[in-house]
């Protein structure tokens, strides 16, 4: 605006010694004229392109962004304009309005992979219902009937015998034998229903549970934990080593319960071949927290180690334990936006990581 103040300043000046000049020389009112209309043509081309440079390119720029934005294109970034005007406090509130998008959407994504990962649970749930559960209650079915049947027995032996001292010794047969046996048949399965209903609510309360984020002193943790452990570390001969670990932020009581999986975990699959050894390490990289619980039991292989984190999936059956361990961890960690993986060998042991967000 400098210049075009000075341009005009100028045009005005010639023409004011024009004029006073005006009955000295005509002709140089014409050249003055000529002069003083080209100062104004370049005055309005200046005004012209400042208001180019101040307005239109600006708003060209929002039009594009907007396109970009209705394109589904996301974290955009309008060149800033520090300027208090219309078109500056426009500029700020559309790149504030992106800024609200990509954070719904960012939002909208992470509800639909939750969305996903809870339909899979909910297959998987429906798969147990209809298929693990359904199988003791079709053994407490049948071994009902099994019983009932040898009670109708007794009563057809009772009604029909007139020697008493053989009718007396099918009955304890019956009694002593086949009936108990029924019995304990029918406890096993509303046994393992017990413990497939109760792991379905272990399950479910990592899922209802709300995170109280906080600052957790992992090396102060994972000691009560081995504490915790001492009896079995003890008697299985496991020595343990536990590095200096690197704080994070998470749910205490959460991470603990992440920390007691892996530790139970490793002491249930060691092998009879070695003297077992745990270390617990964790370090920092980038914007995340990595632990990592290592062992040399028995290991798993590759073709188990995509499935081990699914509900009631155990490596060894023989092994005692509802097959739910890892599948809270991976729940746990999940909900503090982490992630869990592992590097394992059969007959060489496991490394079992997980990664935690660094607060921002």
């Amino acid at each position: 605006m400098t210049v075009l103040f000075i341009a005009v300043l100028i045009g005005s000046i010639a023409l004011f010694v024009i004029q006073v000049n005006f009955n000295e020389n005509r002709a140089l009112i014409q050249i003055g004229f000529i002069f003083y209309l080209v100062v104004v043509l370049l005055t309005i081309m200046l005004i012209g392109r400042s208001m180019v440079i101040r307005i239109v390119i600006p708003l060209k720029e929002l039009a594009t962004i907007a396109s970009r934005v209705s394109a589904g294109e996301r974290n955009l970034r309008i060149t800033e304009l520090k300027r208090t005007d219309e078109l500056g406090v426009l500029s700020n509130t559309f790149q504030k309005m992106i800024t609200d998008i990509d954070a719904s959407n960012r939002l909208v994504n992470d509800l639909n992979e939750e969305l996903t990962e809870k339909n899979k649970d909910l297959e998987q749930i429906v798969y147990i219902s209809s298929h693990d559960l359904r199988s003791p209650l079709i053994n407490i079915q049948g071994f009902n009937k099994e019983i009932l049947n040898e009670l109708k027995e007794i009563r057809e032996i009772l009604d029909q015998s007139s020697d008493l001292s053989e009718a007396r010794e099918k009955i304890i047969h019956l009694l002593d034998e086949d009936i108990p046996e029924a019995f304990t048949y029918i406890l096993s399965s509303t046994q393992k229903m017990d413990l497939l209903l109760n792991a379905l609510l272990k399950l479910s309360r990592v899922g209802r549970s709300s995170l109280s984020l906080g600052p957790v002193d992992m090396n102060q943790l994972v000691a009560k934990i081995v504490r915790t452990f001492e009896y079995q570390i003890e008697e299985a001969a496991i020595s343990i080593q536990i590095d200096d670990l690197p704080s994070c932020m998470g749910d205490e009581s959460m991470i603990d319960q992440v920390f007691s999986n892996f530790l139970s975990n490793s002491i249930k699959h060691m092998t009879n071949d070695r003297p077992g050894k745990v270390r617990i390490h964790g370090y920092i990289k980038e914007d995340e927290t990595i632990y990592c619980v290592e062992d040399n039991g028995i290991g798993i292989d590759k073709k188990y180690q995509e499935r081990i984190f699914n509900l009631f999936e155990k490596v060894d059956i023989d092994k005692a334990g509802e097959g739910l361990g890892l599948t809270i961890i991976r729940k746990i960690i999940e909900k503090h936006k982490g992630s869990v993986w592992l590097d394992s060998s059969p007959n060489k042991g496991s490394k079992f990581f997980i990664s935690i967000p660094s607060p921002k």
